[in-house]
């Protein structure tokens, strides 16, 4: 694992230069090209077995019932049926990867018999909240993107009837997200800390999408997509999940989430080159 992490970390650079030959044909106008090679999909990372995957699938249901029955959104029919509609469309059929890197984490620092059937009921409602968090950012960066489709579907806000009104579609999972952690969590003695890590991942992200958005195509440079890359990608894809992961095991140093923040901009950087060529460079 530490030499793939690290093969990785030193063909970052070298992937980079790809965009950017990417970003040179668009700005010549010419015709995309499929000579530049693409990085692997990360959905076809092995991070958890099968039995994890299917366990943590499982509890979707759990969770949506959890959320659309709480009070304030059950007594509002209207509400309560979008609710339903777009946890199914934006958060059912997610890739997932966030969640897989959280349960790793978790399962990595604590042994079998510190697994009760209590903490893994915590541990995936955890999972959820992260790919639910995820749901609602990916909303959001398809309004900015103007992006028509999404896992081979239209994207939520290009559905009949949404529009611009995804925005606060997209809030109101932000919303649920933080009763759901509430709900499961307040009584954990990291609880706070975890509710610090939340919020860090949602100024960090917020800064990426600014500045990406502020960003117009002839100032692209490497520079700045290393500053994009970090903030939207690089806390949140890693250390976020990884921190979470680390708190919920109930491991007070974390030293390790902060050494390797380095490591974990790095990575989040190397992802951001890999769905930016697997997306033709839409983001620029």
């Amino acid at each position: 694992m530490r030499s793939l992490i690290l093969n990785n970390i030193i063909n970052t650079r070298r992937n980079l230069n790809l965009v950017l030959q990417h970003v040179k044909i668009l700005r010549e106008g010419q015709a995309y090209s499929t000579s530049v090679p693409l990085l692997p999909d990360p959905a076809a990372l092995k991070i958890l077995p099968e039995n994890d995957i299917k366990e943590f699938n499982s509890y979707y249901p759990i969770v949506r019932n959890d959320i659309v029955t709480n009070k304030l959104v059950s007594d509002i029919p209207k509400l309560n049926e979008r609710l339903e509609r777009m946890l199914d469309y934006n958060a059912k059929e997610g890739r997932k990867l966030r969640p897989y890197l959280m349960i790793a984490t978790y399962k990595y620092f604590t042994n079998e018999e510190d697994r009760t059937p209590e903490n893994i009921r915590l541990m995936n409602i955890l999972g959820w909240f992260i790919e639910l968090m995820n749901a609602a950012y990916v909303m959001q960066d398809d309004i900015v993107d103007n992006s028509e489709t999404r896992r081979g579907k239209p994207t939520w806000f290009k559905c009949k009837d949404v529009g611009i009104n995804a925005v606060f579609d997209a809030s109101l999972i932000e919303s649920t997200c933080i009763q759901l952690l509430k709900t499961h969590f307040s009584a954990h003695k990291n609880y706070n800390k975890m509710l610090d890590a939340f919020l860090e991942m949602l100024r960090m992200t917020r800064v990426g999408f600014v500045v990406e958005a502020a960003t117009v195509f002839d100032e692209f440079s490497e520079d700045l997509y290393y500053v994009i890359a970090q903030h939207k990608m690089g806390y949140y894809l890693l250390q976020f999940t990884t921190t979470l992961g680390t708190l919920l095991a109930n491991k007070e140093d974390l030293m390790i989430c902060q050494k390797a923040g380095r490591v974990f901009n790095e990575l989040g950087c190397l992802y951001t080159i890999q769905v930016s060529q697997n997306c033709h460079l839409i983001l620029f």
